[in-house]
Formats: structure tokens, C-alpha cells, sequence
């Protein structure tokens, strides 16, 4: 199996524990992560790109010495700045790694070096994008598995054109001018979480993603994608570190389907044998004799 077909999950040995003895993965509110910068990256560039558009026509129509709709393009700009604060999509995520044994990651998500890196089939993981159909033409419910952009020049395009940003100067009504704007929010956010700075871009990321608009006060029910692949649990929460965390559990029937290799912390006291015996017990390796699954120990120097 090529490098490029694996993606890595790091964690602690207690969250593979977990994933392995209920076969599921928990994607979690991205908001309420570490990286308090998770969504700001694309906010701050729809501003900017927000000023230009707004300021070029208003400063038009002052030429013409229509200063009632330059004053109420500015109004409606500064009305904008607010809803962007306001959060309208919910972004549960589960993350990746192109890189199977980088220190960095072990270091900040796998316990210090002491959990594990399990490898995780990218085609697999990619049958979530198709749960996206017209079945639901009313869906509030958004499933995506993609990689991470660290190219502010690619989130640019996507805020002026894709999400209809640039056509802002078509319009001549008030009215439409501000449908233009919430539409183009709500596209925006829906691939926020998939932006993020150059900062970061060591890590090549990748994430699945199951996202929901905020407009209905009723809960998502996921229930309705269940497939042979993956079955989803509504939200649910836990506490941890002070903050009441939502999250969705996606179950593989079978995942030995899913999973490619699993890489041993380098602080990790376990040994390949005592991993090997792990998945005999839960069902996941037939016995001894199957390589199905590539268990290996870290190659970094972290002790």
C-alpha cells in the first residue's frame, strides 16, 4: 500500500483503546480545540475581501453624489463585520496526518509520544463525501473529507467567486445586496475548516467532516446516512477542560476496512506484540498469522 493512500490519526493510548474496542471514531467540535485561531483564518480574509467590494461601489455612487447608498453600504458592511462573529454552521471533526511519524505530532496529540498513530485507508474515510445527495434536498447536514489548504491565494478565489462574493457589484438593490451576503457566509462557512494558515502547513492535514447550519433549532439526525460503512450517533457531550463538548460517533461495521497500519508512540511502553495481541481480543486481527493490519514502532528519537 502506497504512502499516499494511508492517512494517520495521532492519539493517546487511551483514545485507540477506545476506537478500537467500539470500532468508531468520535468527530468533535472544532471550535472548542486547542487552536483558538480554527475558523479565523477564513473569517479574516472574507473581511478583507468584504472592504474592497463594499468600499469600491459605495465610493462610486458618492461620485454620483448618491450619498444616501454609499451611507447604506456602509451600514451594511458594518452589519456584516456582526455576522460574521455569529456562529451559523456547527463543524464536527476528526483529523489526519499525510505524515505517520512526525515528531511534532507526537508531541502535541499523542500523549507526549506515548499513544499511537493508526493509519487510516483514505479511500475508505473518502466514501463519507457521497452520503452528500439530492435525498435530502432540504438537509441542513454536510459530510465532507478533504484536505487542509494552507493557500490564501486559493481561499481568496473561493470567497470572490464560488462564493458569489464578486457578483456583489451586480446587484442594485439593497435587498438583493444583502441576500448576496448571507448566501456567500453560508458557503463560506461550510469550508472554513478545511483553511488554515501557513503556520500550520507541516502538519498536511486532512479531516473528515460533519458539519450543520445553525438554523433550526431541532438537532441533526445523522441516522438517516447510516450505510455499511458508517453508522452515526446523534450529538452527544462531554466535559473536558472546562468546556462542554459536542460530538457525533461514526461506527465502521467493520473496521477492519478502515484501518492500514498502526504506529507505536516512542515514549509508548507497549510492544508490537502486546498491540498484535490487543486485536486478536477485539475481533479486529484473525490471529497471529494476520498482516492484514502493518503494526510498527516509531522511528523518531523522543524520549
Amino acid at each position: 500500500m502506497n504512502d499516499n493512500s494511508v492517512l494517520y490519526h495521532y492519539c493517546s493510548l487511551a483514545t485507540f483503546y477506545n476506537i478500537i474496542k467500539n470500532k468508531s471514531i468520535w468527530l468533535s467540535d472544532v471550535q472548542k480545540s486547542n487552536d483558538f485561531l480554527e475558523l479565523v483564518a477564513m473569517r479574516q480574509l472574507f473581511i478583507k475581501q468584504l472592504n474592497e467590494i463594499i468600499d469600491k461601489k459605495a465610493i462610486k455612487y458618492s461620485e454620483a453624489f448618491d450619498f444616501e447608498r454609499a451611507i447604506q453600504l456602509n451600514d451594511l458592511k458594518r452589519e456584516t463585520y456582526d455576522e460574521t462573529r455569529k456562529e451559523v454552521a456547527k463543524h464536527l471533526v476528526f483529523c489526519l496526518s499525510e505524515e505517520g511519524d512526525l515528531l511534532s505530532q507526537w508531541r502535541g496529540y499523542a500523549d507526549d509520544g506515548n499513544g499511537i498513530s493508526i493509519g487510516f485507508k483514505k479511500d475508505f474515510l473518502s466514501k463519507v463525501n457521497a452520503l452528500n445527495t439530492e435525498r435530502f434536498p432540504k438537509r441542513r447536514e454536510y459530510f465532507q473529507f478533504d484536505q487542509v489548504s494552507y493557500d490564501e491565494s486559493a481561499a481568496i478565489d473561493f470567497i470572490r467567486e464560488e462564493s458569489g462574493l464578486e457578483n456583489f457589484h451586480l446587484h442594485k438593490d439593497i435587498e438583493e445586496e444583502k441576500t448576496c451576503l448571507r448566501e456567500a457566509l453560508s458557503k463560506i462557512a461550510i469550508v472554513a475548516p478545511f483553511h488554515k494558515t501557513t503556520a500550520f502547513s507541516e502538519e498536511r492535514e486532512w479531516r473528515m467532516i460533519i458539519s450543520y447550519m445553525l438554523w433550526s433549532f431541532e438537532n441533526p439526525d445523522f441516522s438517516h446516512y447510516n450505510n455499511s460503512d458508517f453508522q452515526f450517533k446523534n450529538i452527544e457531550y462531554i466535559v473536558s477542560k472546562g468546556k462542554l463538548i459536542p460530538h457525533v460517533e461514526v461506527i465502521f461495521p467493520d473496521i477492519k476496512k478502515a484501518i492500514a497500519s498502526i504506529t507505536i508512540g516512542p515514549k509508548c511502553s507497549e510492544s508490537i506484540i502486546d498491540i498484535r495481541n490487543f486485536l486478536i481480543c477485539m475481533g479486529v486481527l484473525e490471529d497471529y498469522k494476520d498482516n492484514s493490519i502493518i503494526i510498527t514502532k516509531s522511528k523518531a528519537s523522543y524520549r
